[in-house]
């Protein structure tokens, strides 16, 4: 297998998953400290005050059929109806569920994690660096990467962000973020040829054919550290992507398209009031039948 350095194209592979990484945590911190509180007060200004009446009445409907039983069953053993003892089991059961009823609305929920003392430091610290460097009225030579940067240097700190301000400190203080990698000659005596240094001139101007041809040569020692860097940020940047899913996918983020619909919101309301109409209605004519059983 021959050698060749790939240092240039690895650099800027390295910063494009460096890049990814960041565009990553973005999303995810902006869907769970943001996004997730509008969608829920959202939700509960336009459906979830309603459905929580809903299912608390078809809990009451439950928890009176089970009481009907109760009293039944012990009618059947010919036992005196202790209704205090039944009340007491019925009213354990409603409020296990009504709490499982307000983890429901609360599932998913962030709480953001709280700063130690010496992170709050290292925080104010990496801030202060970027902001000496990097802010637009001390440095007016900036490229487009740095000033974009800079920008989500600001919001990962007003986020109190560890996580991610160490990784833009990095990047902007990182000479490959400028894009200052050199591409070196062919190191290795048997690959000293006119062929093979036309394929490294063409490589450092043509990326693509740099990731096409890069698994015919053997890895040398400085591009497996660049090499392993890239594949340490694809593999969080892959993690985060994973949560993203998962969070999109739980509530009250599976509700968001019927509450931009206008029409499957109406047709939920809809169901709802059904539903409260004939729990209501189930409700009276179980206590109705429990009184006839108890003789009041």
């Amino acid at each position: 297998m021959l050698e060749q350095t790939y240092l240039n194209w690895l650099g800027k592979e390295v910063i494009a998953a460096k890049y990814a990484l960041l565009v990553a945590l973005e999303k995810r911190d902006h869907l769970v400290y943001i996004e997730e509180a509008e969608l829920k007060e959202e939700y509960m200004q336009k459906i979830g005050m309603y459905e929580e009446q809903v299912l608390k009445l078809e809990l009451e409907v439950s928890l009176q059929e089970k009481k009907k039983q109760m009293i039944q069953a012990a009618i059947n053993r010919r036992e005196p109806i202790n209704l205090d003892a039944i009340e007491k089991q019925l009213e354990e059961e409603r409020s296990n569920q009504l709490k499982r009823l307000n983890e429901t609305y609360k599932a998913g929920e962030h709480e953001k994690e709280r700063l130690t003392a010496e992170e709050k430091e290292e925080l104010q610290n990496l801030y202060k660096e970027i902001v000496r460097v990097f802010h637009p009225q001390v440095n007016n030579e900036m490229t487009d990467m740095q000033k974009s940067l800079y920008q989500k240097a600001l919001e990962a700190y007003k986020r109190q962000n560890l996580e991610e301000l160490r990784l833009i400190y990095d990047m902007l203080f990182s000479e490959d973020t400028e894009g200052l990698i050199e591409t070196s000659e062919i190191v290795s005596e048997d690959t000293e040829t006119e062929e093979i240094k036309e394929i490294a001139k063409e490589l450092m101007e043509d990326y693509s054919l740099a990731a096409e041809l890069y698994p015919c040569f053997e890895m040398m020692e400085e591009d497996a550290v660049l090499h392993s860097a890239k594949t340490k940020y694809e593999d969080m940047q892959a993690a985060v992507v994973a949560e993203i899913e998962g969070i999109l996918n739980r509530f009250p983020f599976i509700a968001k398209e019927t509450l931009r619909d206008g029409v499957k919101l109406k047709t939920y309301l809809d169901s709802l009031s059904g539903r409260m109409n004939s729990a209501k209605d189930r409700v009276d004519e179980l206590k109705a039948e429990i009184a006839v059983m108890i003789g009041e």
